[in-house]
């Protein structure tokens, strides 16, 4: 029987495996295997036990394969996805068809996750998720999603489908995630296209005025309502490109109202917002037909006798630490007494002070060119009486704008039948407006019972849905441009899909800042994404796929907190009972 025996040589312990045998009747221990020292035979075990672990159906492991994937951001929007219950509220009016495995909610879904996250064509989504964890979350192969896929399963959506899926989620938001509704924003943006002018597929993109000073490009236009908290979408309206912004409201508006009333909500308990751009005198009817609140901003042009009235005559309030100059009063505007609050704005004046500048150096730059070149032509009497008034009309076109009555100028034939053109600045109006009508704006409402400060407050959060509209078109998350499609069904599900996104994206905004950490949106993204796991693939002598360990990629601490945070969303449990009640 073989026995562990130790010997000690020069002040060192070494161990033998030692078996007695007898030799001549005499028991005389035969030394079978040097072992060494105690810590040689401690490593010699734990290489015979990773050896132990790394075998498998008798094979042995030659060879480890690491491959690490994007995890944070898509394990986020897909718990928040099952969260809100999208799946449900989806099926609920898509086609139940599938393609490739997939129903049309799970694509549409997918291309939301997708848009929030990464934006480029739909042909690039397998290649992107693979290099995420988001096949593996979502249960999907993406090697089948092909821009085919998405086009074929976007070709069953209508926009009937996709209005009873807003008023769904409106309804969720409520219930859910204590939405308050009482006040919301209203406003409009558009987004160019690179459709070509030939192409008949589309009725919905059309030349017109674009916000991003692209008028050369076909354009589509977005109407969108947001709440007031964290600006989650609540209802919208894409539109042709050549509507204007009021046009588009008092069609808009009775679908908004009977949208809301379908959700059980009171008209007379909302106040919307809205900037003077989308204002017009039926839409103020329809407004007070509705009985819905509002606060809305005033065209100082279409209301000098407001805008006329003295800084002298103006009180203080203090909004926010800084301190408002500010004028209350009543006025009857289309065809009603409403409380008017006239206040000034700092940045207002700023930003009119530049443009005023700018329009001062281009016409003046104008003139003189034009000046220069009358100088050198000679006009005879007769042909001049003629000329004097063609060039007249083609000055005042020239200096239309917003300040037509800033640059004054005078035409004569010289004694030479040469032109003179003289122009100046008028100084009274320049004073007039740098005085009394820069940096003012006109407010109405039919809150008689708010405060100045309210109003004032309310009007000033609508201007931060314009920060809903630059997530819009963020290069990097959310982006409704560039669509890559041509077509305007398309168009207009792609929009949805960029919108759902969206909401994806607030919601885990809200749920963040409601933990107590205040990064923005693109700073939580970009921290999501930095969040990585990992496998390491075991492979036999075959090269064949015998194990696989996973593990996440070391982390900083906002990481860990924001890990934390989405490992507790709530999503299946609820989502199970609310189909029960329905």
């Amino acid at each position: 029987m073989a026995t562990l025996q130790k010997k000690r040589c020069r002040g060192h312990e070494y161990w033998y495996i030692v078996q007695s045998k007898r030799i001549n009747g005499k028991p005389k221990p035969i030394v079978l295997a040097y072992l060494g020292k105690a810590e040689t035979l401690l490593e010699k075990l734990k290489q015979v036990k990773e050896k132990e672990k790394n075998l498998s159906f008798g094979k042995e492991v030659l060879l480890k394969k690491l491959k690490s994937f994007s995890h944070g951001n898509t394990l986020a929007l897909w718990k928040l996805v099952n969260e809100v219950g999208l799946p449900y509220i989806f099926d609920k009016y898509l086609p139940s068809q599938k393609r490739d495995g997939l129903k049309v909610s799970e694509t549409l879904i997918l291309a939301s996750i997708y848009r929030a996250l990464h934006i480029s064509s739909k042909r690039s989504f397998s290649v992107w998720s693979r290099e995420t964890t988001l096949p593996e979350i979502a249960n999907f192969s993406p090697n089948k999603l092909t821009s085919q896929h998405f086009w074929d399963q976007m070709n069953t959506v209508t926009e009937e489908m996709i209005e009873k899926i807003e008023k769904d989620l409106t309804l969720k938001l409520i219930n859910k995630y204590n939405i308050t509704l009482d006040t919301l924003f209203y406003d409009t943006t558009n987004f160019f296209t690179f459709i070509d002018t030939a192409n008949e597929r589309s009725s919905l993109t059309k030349r017109g005025h674009n916000k991003q000073k692209r008028n050369d490009l076909r354009q589509f236009s977005l109407a969108l309502l947001v709440e007031k908290e964290f600006f989650l979408p609540l209802s919208s309206k894409v539109y042709d490109g050549n509507i204007n912004d009021n046009s588009l409201f008092k069609e808009y508006l009775p679908y908004i109202f009977k949208k809301f009333r379908e959700i059980n909500l009171v008209l007379a308990d909302l106040t919307i917002v809205f900037d003077k751009g989308n204002n017009s005198k039926d839409v103020f009817s329809k407004i007070d037909c509705g009985k819905i609140h509002y606060v809305a901003s005033l065209s100082p042009s279409h209301h000098k006798d407001l805008i006329s009235i003295p800084i002298s005559s103006y009180s203080k309030i203090n909004i926010n630490g800084k301190e408002i100059l500010f004028f209350r009063t009543k006025k009857e505007i289309c065809g009603k007494i409403r409380t008017v609050v006239i206040y000034k704005s700092d940045k207002l004046f700023i930003g009119q002070l530049r443009g005023l500048e700018k329009y001062i150096k281009t016409k003046t730059e104008e003139l003189f060119e034009l000046k220069k070149d009358l100088s050198e032509k000679i006009f005879t009497l007769p042909t001049w009486k003629k000329k004097k008034e063609q060039l007249k009309k083609k000055i005042t076109n020239l200096l239309r704008g917003e300040f037509p009555k800033l640059i004054s100028f005078n035409l004569r034939r010289g004694k030479n039948g040469n032109v003179l053109l003289s122009y100046e600045v008028n100084d009274d109006y320049y004073k007039y407006l740098l005085n009394d009508y820069f940096g003012k704006r006109i407010l109405i409402t039919d809150q008689e019972g708010w405060n100045t400060e309210d109003i004032i407050s309310a009007y000033w959060g609508q201007s931060k849905i314009e920060k809903v509209f630059e997530h819009l078109k963020n290069p990097y998350h959310n982006s409704v441009k560039p669509t890559f499609h041509w077509t305007d069904s398309k168009i207009k599900v792609h929009t949805f899909t960029c919108l759902t996104g969206l909401l994806l994206v607030q919601l885990l905004n809200k749920k963040v800042r409601e933990k107590g950490i205040n990064l923005s949106i693109d700073e939580i993204l970009l921290k999501l994404k930095g969040i990585r796991k990992g496998n390491i693939i075991y492979l036999d002598s075959n090269g064949k796929k015998i194990r696989v360990e996973e593990y996440l990629e070391e982390m900083d601490d906002d990481q860990k907190r924001l890990l934390d945070i989405i490992n507790n969303f709530n999503s299946e449990k609820e989502d199970k009972n609310e189909k029960k009640r329905d």
